[in-house]
């Protein structure tokens, strides 16, 4: 069972004119690892997930692991106001990089949908 300990960063995603800032999340990375953080959760709940679509999230996935470069672990944050969405992206086997195995990351964050949408 993995121990968790110290500050683990749920980054948030920048945009430009509606598009995500790539390079300045890149920069924000590098910047909160200088400054110590002992992991870094993309698409956790400040990380606009409900906002950017499966391509975004994956691009996202890609380039924090490579940004991160193995110098802490990464934990993919996994919510939707759909708990199937939550459940095919929480899968290890998930056909997106955003699917564990595919990614390099340990493990997913997970977020039960923020208000009933009729479906459980």
């Amino acid at each position: 069972m993995a121990t968790f300990s110290g500050v683990w960063l749920p980054i948030i995603t920048p945009f430009i004119d509606g598009e995500i800032d790539y390079a300045g999340y890149e920069k924000l990375i590098d910047h909160y690892l200088r400054a110590g953080v002992a992991g870094i959760i993309p698409l956790g709940t400040t990380g606009e997930s409900p906002t950017i679509d499966e391509v975004e999230a994956e691009t996202l996935v890609e380039r924090t692991v490579a940004a991160v470069a193995g110098r802490v672990p990464v934990l993919v944050g996994v919510g939707a106001n759909d708990t199937r969405k939550v459940v095919k992206a929480a899968s290890p086997s998930a056909p997106t990089t955003t699917g564990r195995a595919r990614t390099g990351c340990g493990s997913t964050s997970r977020a039960s949908p923020r208000r009933p949408t009729g479906r459980s």
